[in-house]
């Protein structure tokens, strides 16, 4: 029989010492993460209501891990080798979860596996989530998220706050990295509208012996 480095020599030998390659090395995948981490700790929370946040559905085109990419008007293309670490819609749902609880807005913030008992449950939709390559001298980071947030208990479960909030941040290059950088700004400026808009709920904080 013969072995792998013999073949190797014999091939040399015939093409004249032009070399010969067994394997040829895949080429390296990279995976990013959506974070973004609230600047300071709000004060403790006037209430003693507890939020559970859900995992986000993700519109079909951009449900999966790859980045997906703008070129034309109406041509997107998938990155294989540049990824999200996780399914996108958990990325942004833990994202979401860990500005509210810095946020002191509710007294608990639970990820959707939690044991624990809340009074509220925030759900997302994306629509969008895509780089714009159309305008290679201008680039950017497309995001939009509907969110909507729901009681769970007395005084009757139903929706109390629904916004859609939709956003861009042109960055400079083409590079994936880049790309990430501004979407993580582009959470940042949801979140920072979102933590408004549920500071602007009144009766979420006039009643902080709420029961659990």
């Amino acid at each position: 029989m013969r072995t792998p480095a013999l073949v190797c020599l014999a091939a040399l030998i015939l093409a004249g010492g032009s070399g010969c390659r067994l394997s040829k090395p895949n080429p390296t995948r990279h995976h990013y993460l959506l974070d973004v981490q609230r600047p300071t700790h709000a004060a403790p929370p006037r209430t003693r209501e507890v939020l559970r946040v859900r995992p986000f559905r993700v519109a079909p085109a951009f449900d999966q891990r790859s980045l997906v990419y703008r070129r034309t008007d109406t041509g997107y293309e998938s990155d294989f080798y540049h990824l999200f670490a996780a399914d996108p819609g958990s990325l942004l749902a833990e994202a979401t979860r860990g500005w509210l609880a810095d946020a002191g807005v509710f007294d608990s913030v639970l990820p959707s596996a939690s044991l624990l008992t809340s009074t509220f449950t925030l759900d997302g939709t994306v629509s969008r989530l895509y780089g714009d390559f159309r305008d290679l001298n201008a680039p950017r980071a497309v995001l939009a998220l509907e969110l909507t947030l729901s009681a769970d208990r007395s005084p009757g479960p139903g929706v109390r706050l629904q916004r859609r909030y939709q956003t861009e941040s042109r960055f400079e290059g083409t590079s994936p990295e880049a790309l990430v950088q501004a979407w993580n700004r582009c959470l940042e400026e949801v979140f920072r509208s979102l933590e408004k808009d549920l500071q602007s709920l009144e009766w979420l904080h006039d009643t902080p012996n709420h029961p659990r």
